[in-house]
């Protein structure tokens, strides 16, 4: 958290102190309001919190899970560069992933909503490095990996797909990309975690296949190519490449009482995790290690939280 602060407040600095600046308002840096869905039908389905962020923070902006807005039991979300916000659906029958502009408010719906092939609890949700939309289905050896291409219309159709025993996949779940364009997905009921080397094709098989604790939900890498990884039992695991078949974790750190689902980095390298057996969302700050305690825990306005990502 601190760290966070102090990269909040240098930031509000430089503007206040430009000779150039016609306002005294300090404005928030552009990408750091919180945002996370709640897997529910009704309700909250998408809140967004606004910085600088503790214990008592509250929603400033909810979208209700409705017809209106196409949430439906959202999951993964994620931000690309112009602020847009993508989310993944899985109450409706096949999963849609539903498009957002910024700024949100109660009343957004989607400007884009693209229908996946006929899938099967559709969670997990990603952007590689080119801004096209990986989607995954979590169905045992009958998990999809889904890759659409920009520009996104209601009938975008696949570029990509890779299918459960064929490509190596079992209970896909959630999916993070490095610097480098590997991608990592998280294997529910398997408990493992496969790794992919680009270039991408219908042939593609893991390059690297290893365990998790426990079920694993949710992976991200950090900016020197760390893995974390989160899973059922509330553990977070580091894992260091290069990756093979071999690779164990390096540490692990958290242990929550709970059900982390889905991880992500905030600007100044903390770490954000949402816990649906809280439910909250919980804050780790660096250096990491196995000792590492949450650092802030947001209760408030949260339901069943499922994804979390950083925006405008």
């Amino acid at each position: 958290m601190r760290f966070k602060w102090l990269l909040f407040t240098a930031l509000l600095g430089l503007t206040a102190c430009s000779s150039s600046s016609t306002s005294t308002t300090p404005t928030a840096p552009p990408f750091m309001k919180l945002y996370a869905t709640s897997f529910v039908s009704s309700g909250t389905g998408l809140a967004v919190f606004a910085p600088p962020f503790s214990a008592s923070s509250t929603p400033s902006i909810m979208v209700p899970a409705s017809g209106t807005s196409g949430l439906a039991e959202p999951g993964g979300i994620a931000i690309d560069r112009l602020g847009r916000v993508y989310t993944i659906n899985d109450a409706t029958s096949p999963s849609v992933i539903t498009i957002y502009t910024t700024p949100l408010s109660a009343a957004s719906t989607p400007t884009t909503s693209i229908t996946l092939p006929a899938s099967s609890n559709a969670y997990g949700l990603t952007l590689d490095g080119s801004g096209d939309i990986w989607a995954s289905d979590r169905a045992g050896l009958g998990s999809h990996l889904y890759e659409y291409t920009p520009p996104f219309t209601n009938t975008s159709t696949p570029a990509l797909t890779l299918t459960g025993a064929a490509n190596g996949l079992n209970d896909a779940a959630g999916m993070a990309f490095d610097s480098a364009g590997h991608l990592a997905v998280a294997g529910e009921t398997t408990s493992n975690i496969v790794v992919y080397n680009p270039p991408f094709s219908a042939s593609s098989t893991p390059a690297a296949t290893f365990a998790t604790a426990t079920e694993a939900q949710g992976v991200v890498f950090d900016s020197t190519g760390r893995l974390f990884a989160v899973n059922s039992s509330g553990v977070i695991q580091v894992f260091v490449g290069p990756f093979s078949n071999t690779t164990v974790e390096s540490f692990h750190f958290g242990a929550t009482s709970g059900f982390c689902i889905s991880p992500a980095f905030d600007a100044a390298g903390n770490l954000w995790i949402t816990n649906s057996g809280g439910p909250n969302i919980q804050e780790y700050s660096p250096p990491f290690s196995g000792t590492t305690t949450a650092a802030l825990t947001i209760s408030n306005g949260v339901m069943n939280n499922y994804g979390v990502a950083f925006g405008p």
